[in-house]
């Protein structure tokens, strides 16, 4: 619907344009003329008395305005742009009008003024996941991890919008992952950014057909890699080794420390060299935002001494991993090792060793017991698979 109203401020130039029920709008040209002879482009709200003016910050020679149609005229320089940019204007408007709508909600020029400054995205569900993460603070890790879930959305569904989140909605999501070849544990963990990103566009009053609760997401305790004694006897002894590649000896440094402290690389890239030399440490993990402490032990000075690159020169995540792929090939070790393997080790090592569960929790900045409770399990599982050599003592 179009309405043509005029307005009390003599110095605007009036046009038509797109108008929602309860707010009238229209974008106005403001007589002003700056020094290069153009005027603003400004969007008017009127609603109950109240008024509100938007600048577009839109500049257009008068002559060049065409006002039944709302647009500038071919003469103009960019008219195609600032056509477009117009376009963007009136879609955004309906956007609003009906997004309000659908919620049954009346649309106050105090909301409309939000939406329109604020605007949360409230048709495509990628959109306001991308609009979220950006107001949100996360660690590089995270934000990483949940890129790639928006990514893989967008593989799948590139114009999600929130009326397409039915009851079907999970399954669909499940069955494109199976058939990507994704873990259970992989999709279950989507689904519970996807849910907590639901929950998060219900508190902004958006709708969506499913009915949150009807969203299960399974727990699984996926099982971890990491290197038994034997294996990690053999990178030491590579690390040591006098023709060891120094790309490769600074790549199994950076994972050796995280092997004996338990640090993921984040909190690894922390250390300063001219800092180790003291009794202990203290990090703030950039994670969790915990501190922790690292303690000199005889592993990490003879780690340091033995490289003089360590902590001083640093290598990108990426980098690490792909030099670990070929250590591990070339010390026999046949599992993927990265980075977090590492931290894996650690902790296995140090329930081997006998260690306290809540101290490893605490060491691992873990927020629940759960979490570290893994590694007991795993333990227990190597444990009984040991058992089984026993009948070979009495033979």
């Amino acid at each position: 619907m179009y309405l043509k109203n005029s307005i009390s401020d003599t110095g605007l130039d009036t046009i038509k344009t797109f108008v929602p029920k309860f707010i009238k709008t229209r974008i106005v040209l403001r007589s002003y003329k700056n020094q290069d002879g153009k005027s603003m482009l400004y969007l008017h709200a009127t609603s109950d008395g109240d008024r509100w003016r938007h600048p577009l910050d839109i500049y257009v020679y008068p002559k060049n305005w065409l006002k039944e149609k709302s647009r500038v005229s071919k003469n103009a320089k960019q008219y195609r742009d600032i056509n477009l940019m117009l376009d963007n204007i009136d879609s955004q408007v309906t956007e609003i009008r009906t997004t309000f709508k659908l919620m049954s909600k009346p649309l106050t020029l105090e909301d409309f003024k939000n939406e329109m400054l604020y605007g949360v995205p409230r048709i495509n569900f990628i959109s306001y996941i991308e609009y979220r993460l950006k107001t949100m603070s996360l660690a590089p890790g995270t934000l990483r991890r949940y890129e790639s879930i928006v990514t893989k959305l967008k593989t799948w569904n590139p114009n999600l919008i929130f009326h397409q989140i039915d009851h079907n909605f999970p399954d669909k999501y499940r069955k494109y992952c199976k058939k990507k070849g994704n873990k259970k544990s992989t999709i279950e963990g989507n689904c519970r950014f996807i849910k907590d990103m639901l929950i998060m566009a219900d508190k902004d009053r958006i709708f969506y057909p499913l009915e949150i609760k009807d969203f299960k997401v399974q727990r699984y305790e996926s099982s971890r890699e990491y290197l038994l004694p034997e294996e990690m006897a053999r990178l030491f002894k590579y690390y040591n080794n006098e023709f060891i590649l120094s790309s490769h000896k600074l790549a199994l440094g950076y994972f050796l420390i995280s092997c004996v402290t338990g640090l993921r690389l984040s909190e690894v890239k922390l250390l300063k060299r001219n800092k180790l030399d003291e009794t202990m440490v203290q990090l703030t993990a950039p994670k969790t935002g915990k501190k922790t402490t690292v303690y000199q032990t005889k592993e990490m000075k003879n780690l340091l001494s033995s490289c003089e690159d360590l902590c001083e020169i640093w290598l990108h995540e990426n980098t690490i991993n792909k030099y670990l792929k070929v250590i591990a090939k070339t010390c026999k070790i046949d599992k993927v090792v990265s980075m977090h393997v590492g931290r894996h080790t650690f902790s296995m090592a140090y329930l081997r060793a006998g260690g306290d569960l809540l101290r490893l929790k605490t060491i691992l900045k873990h927020s629940k017991v759960d979490t570290t409770m893994i590694y007991v399990h795993q333990l227990e599982e190597e444990q009984a698979a040991n058992t089984d050599t026993i009948g070979s003592l009495y033979h």
